[in-house]
């Protein structure tokens, strides 16, 4: 599938930016550990086809209804959202330990992980 030249570098650009959310995830989860809230990132809740993966998503998807690597990476992408909004309540909640296991975890490395690696597969599958 071809995609225009600037949703490509979309894409490209949300795959650095889950990278470095991963490290700002640890910052939090450290500042969490040590009792500290001042300073951590508090997103307001937003639609997720607000993000700027959200609206290239929602482009692509436009542009190519049927594409099965954006049908997954919205699916994805979605998850990812819904992830890192239920750790958000935790940290709102006061349940910092339950806030630390989830940034640390699995879970959100391998939410993380799997959205990164299908922007890579459509980036190698647009080329």
């Amino acid at each position: 599938m071809f995609y225009r030249p600037d949703l490509i570098d979309e894409l490209e650009a949300a795959r650095d930016a889950l990278d470095r959310w991963r490290d700002l995830h640890l910052e939090m989860a450290l500042r969490l550990r040590r009792g500290r809230r001042s300073g951590l990132v508090h997103l307001r809740s937003q639609d997720e086809s607000q993000c700027r993966l959200g609206r290239c998503l929602g482009e692509m998807r436009r542009q190519a209804p049927s594409d099965p690597y954006v049908a997954e990476l919205c699916l994805l992408h979605d998850d990812f959202h819904a992830y890192a909004g239920a750790v958000q309540r935790m940290i709102e909640q006061g349940r910092a330990d339950a806030a630390i296991a989830a940034l640390t975890g699995m879970e959100f490395e391998g939410r993380r992980g799997a959205l990164t690696d299908r922007i890579t597969e459509l980036l190698a599958e647009a080329a």
